[in-house]
């Protein structure tokens, strides 16, 4: 929902907001894991935070790739 309000911006910027969440919520799982954060882990948690930024990842990487300068 967060890239349908800029739809139209290719820049680093955005995408560096837009991987906010997703990367605080992963890293709680993994640092839950680990023990470094108070809580459970659960691997559900883990692959409904994992499984939908790895599609949106896919499904742009056209655009990622040339916001990074990777061929």
């Amino acid at each position: 929902m967060m890239d349908a309000v800029w739809k139209e911006d290719k820049n680093l910027l955005k995408y560096g907001v837009l991987f906010i969440v997703p990367i605080a919520t992963i890293s709680s799982e993994l640092l839950q894991y680990v023990g470094f954060v108070p809580g459970t882990f659960d691997i559900y948690d883990f692959l409904c935070y994992s499984i939908p930024t790895a599609i949106y990842i896919i499904y742009n990487r056209k655009d990622l790739c040339s916001i990074l300068n990777i061929q």
